[in-house]
C-alpha cells in the first residue's frame, strides 16, 4: 500500500506469484476501487480460511501424482531438457542464495483478509495454476477461484510452480491479455456512465 501511495498510482493491476499472493490479495480486498485486476499465480493467498489450511495440510501429506525433479519449483520435464541446463542451474543458485534469509511464513499473517472478505471481493481476478506444481497443488488455487465472484482460472499443463520461468512467453501473454481485457471493460463502463 505504501508503494502505491508513494508512487501516487490511482489504479493498479496486481500480480502475486507464490508468497506474493500474501501481499496482493489483502491490498485488493482493502482497495477494490484502485485494483483494475488481480492475478494470483501458484497461490491462494494464505488468508484466514481454516478449511483451506486443512486442505493444504491434507494435500501436503498425499503422494504426488507426478514425478518431481531436483528442484520443486520446476517441472521435472523442464529440468530434464538439455537446452534448459543453464536456466535450471541459475534457478537453483538463486534458491540456495535466498534460503538463509527466508522467513518462516506458516499460517495466516496478521491483517490478512478472511473468507467472507475475499468471497465478497469485486475485483476481476485471474487464478493461474500448473498441473506439475509440487509447491502449491492445483486444488488450492482452484478453491480460491471458486470463491471469488467471476474469477477466471488457467491451468498450464506440464509446468511446475514457476510457470513464469518455464514458459515466460505464454505466462506473460496470458496475464497481459487478462489485464488488457479488464482495462477495456472498465473504460467501456466509464464511457457508458458519461
Amino acid at each position: 500500500e505504501a508503494l502505491v501511495d508513494y508512487l501516487k498510482l490511482e489504479k493498479v493491476a496486481l500480480i502475486g506469484q507464490s508468497m506474493g499472493g500474501r501481499a496482493v490479495l489483502p491490498f485488493a480486498v482493502r482497495h477494490p476501487e484502485k485494483t483494475v485486476a488481480l492475478v494470483m499465480c501458484g497461490t491462494w493467498g494464505h488468508f484466514d480460511w481454516p478449511e483451506h489450511w486443512a486442505l493444504a495440510k491434507d494435500l501436503e501429506a498425499l503422494p504426488k501424482t507426478f514425478e518431481t525433479g531436483k528442484i520443486w519449483g520446476m517441472s521435472k520435464q523442464y529440468q530434464a531438457r538439455e537446452e534448459n541446463a543453464d536456466a535450471v542451474y541459475l534457478f537453483d543458485q538463486i534458491k540456495w542464495a535466498s534460503l538463509a534469509h527466508k522467513p518462516k511464513l506458516h499460517g495466516t499473517q496478521p491483517g490478512a483478509p478472511n473468507l467472507e472478505q475475499v468471497s465478497s471481493m469485486k475485483v476481476p481476478t485471474l487464478c493461474i495454476t500448473s498441473d506439475q506444481d509440487a509447491v502449491m497443488p492445483t486444488p488450492l488455487v482452484e478453491g480460491l477461484a471458486k470463491i471469488i465472484p467471476g474469477a477466471e482460472m488457467v491451468n498450464f499443463p506440464g509446468v511446475g510452480h514457476s510457470a513464469y520461468y518455464e514458459i515466460p512467453g505464454k505466462f506473460n501473454e496470458t496475464i497481459i491479455s487478462f489485464i488488457e481485457k479488464q482495462q477495456q471493460q472498465q473504460q467501456q463502463q466509464q464511457q457508458q456512465q458519461q
